[in-house]
């Protein structure tokens, strides 16, 4: 199929199943509540995943971009955000942050522009011409209350499902990164541009300068209208973290429209909160946590090793996310382990702070304060040998760490296997002295 640049008809069918995206308790009438999940021939995956494998130097996207590559995840993005925006306030900076929000970005792709791209990476032509047909090719019906719609062509955008898409999509919008990172606004960290970190289509500006941050916003907008994509200013924010965050200042714009200036913005599923320091709003996870906990009560009943293990797999997840890259403060791992807690409390029935810990040790769950500290000590190990430079320099800004939590346990930092019997030592040890 390579050789020849042909892909069979089945290779660009494809079945979407719309899903309601979460917006509260929200009356949904339009199709924008709706967000379609397609699902393609398992067969064409293979084949994609041995096109990847056979160009994937060719198929190489800017550091910035932290989305759809091997070892990294949205925790690296939050992570760099996380260590930029900390140097700064340090040093007596105030830094902007702008989140940019890109119009349908996945769906709005030209294919024309996509290949010439493509051809520009010295691509063998065949594949190229593969590519094309593929698109060509593309033809989805929506699945709903069990009935088939009518088959539609997709004109735009990458294929939805496919493992390739986000590939592609990446080298669709490389030259931004380029010239963003090129232009040399914004932070810098070792002599190193970091005024952007990119993860999927979700873009955010760092900037110590309101006007180095503006010109990076009319940067951004004239290279994605040069790709045919457009800027949705409507959920575009900007905040500001440090001593005069509260300044009067100039508002950012995109063309006549302003930036909206808020408290707190979302970024990749974490809430970054104006301050005099970087926090973060940890009440939307716990809010989450509540939820999904109270459902499975409703569901299950005090059934304790029943409830525990439904909500190690649902409830815990929601109330940790992101905590492995937050350096927090003693009284907000506390304040976390809180809803962890009160989950003891209701299922065995005390509000002994002593016995809640002992419930905790007997059902082999170590207290949320150990589990934070043992995640985030996971996440900056594992960083030193993480294949992005950018996210290794950020690295060295963040280690010590690492040493002042081993220290704290007495943990061996070359051994982290280790490190979770001996967390369990010092809890038990700790208990044991309560006891005493």
């Amino acid at each position: 199929m390579i050789c020849l640049g042909f892909v069979p008809d089945a290779f660009g069918d494809g079945v979407t199943y719309p899903l309601l995206k979460e917006n509260g308790y929200k009356p949904c009438y339009d199709c924008d509540s709706f967000r379609g999940i397609t699902v393609s021939a398992v067969v064409s995956k293979i084949f994609e995943h041995c096109v990847l494998h056979k160009f994937q130097n060719r198929l190489a996207s800017h550091q910035a971009q932290l989305g759809f590559k091997k070892g990294l995840s949205c925790s690296h993005a939050i992570f760099g955000v996380s260590q930029i925006v900390d140097t700064y306030v340090k040093g007596g900076s105030t830094v902007n942050l702008c989140t940019i929000d890109i119009s349908k970005a996945f769906d709005k792709v030209n294919h024309y522009i996509l290949l010439s791209k493509l051809m520009k990476r010295g691509l063998p032509k065949s594949l190229i011409e593969l590519i094309r047909m593929w698109f060509g090719k593309s033809t989805f019906v929506v699945k709903w209350l069990g009935q088939f719609s009518s088959k539609f062509a997709v004109l735009c955008g990458v294929r939805q499902g496919g493992v390739l898409s986000p590939i592609l999509f990446a080298i669709y919008v490389d030259e931004l990164l380029h010239a963003l990172h090129s232009s040399g606004l914004g932070c810098h960290l070792n002599g190193i541009t970091f005024n952007s970190l990119m993860y999927a289509d979700d873009l955010i500006l760092m900037s110590a300068s309101l006007s180095d941050l503006q010109s990076l916003i009319n940067l951004c907008v004239e290279s994605l209208s040069a790709v045919l994509l457009t800027v949705n200013y409507k959920k575009c924010y900007s905040v500001r973290i440090g001593k005069r965050f509260m300044s009067d200042c100039e508002p950012l714009t995109i063309g006549q429209v302003q930036i909206k200036c808020v408290d707190e913005i979302r970024y990749l599923g974490v809430f970054i909160k104006s301050g005099h320091t970087l926090k973060f709003n940890l009440d939307h996870g716990k809010k989450k946590f509540y939820g999904c906990l109270n459902e499975i009560f409703r569901k299950v009943g005090n059934k304790e090793l029943v409830v525990i293990s439904l909500c190690n797999s649902f409830c815990i997840p929601m109330l940790l996310y992101g905590v492995d890259v937050m350096n927090l403060t003693k009284t907000e791992k506390q304040r976390l382990s809180s809803p962890f807690d009160r989950m003891f409390s209701r299922l065995f029935k005390t509000f002994d702070k002593n016995v809640i810990r002992y419930c905790q040790y007997y059902t082999s769950h170590l207290p949320l304060s150990y589990t934070i500290d043992l995640r985030r000590c996971r996440f900056l190990f594992k960083l030193r040998t993480c294949n992005n430079d950018l996210m290794r320099l950020l690295y060295h800004t963040a280690n010590n760490y690492v040493n002042e939590i081993c220290h704290c346990y007495n943990l061996i930092v070359s051994k982290p296997r280790s490190w979770h019997n001996a967390l369990w030592l010092d809890f038990e040890n700790d208990l044991f002295n309560c006891r005493s």
